[in-house]
């Protein structure tokens, strides 16, 4: 939206996303070492933060995933009726397609 060329929303994006990295792990380092007990736990926040965003960002992933089979998987118990009228139709336009390319082969052929 910042952007009037779309060729540039990528290389803005990449911008805004170092600028967001440098604040959010300088954020966490100052918060870590007054808060957290200790000062040598201010280096292993700073360390463990970006295998947090990698394993949330698996999980966000995996979860979508599941969430999405599971919604498929529960239409076909809800709307039984419509996915069998929908498979039969599948094979209707799978023996009509058939149809049509034996006609274009023997039109080719002859």
């Amino acid at each position: 939206r910042l952007v009037s060329q779309r060729e540039f929303t990528g290389a803005i994006g990449a911008a805004a996303g170092m600028l967001f990295f440098l604040f959010w792990y300088t954020a966490i380092g100052i918060l870590s070492w007054h808060f957290l007990p200790g000062h040598w736990m201010m280096p292993v926040s700073v360390v463990i933060c970006p295998f947090a965003g990698l394993f949330a960002w698996i999980y966000h992933r995996t979860w979508h995933y599941i969430r999405r089979r599971w919604k498929t998987i529960s239409m076909f118990y809800r709307n039984s009726e419509m996915i069998s009228s929908l498979i039969l139709k599948r094979k209707e336009l799978i023996r009509e397609f058939e149809a049509a390319a034996e006609e274009w082969r023997s039109a080719r052929k002859g």
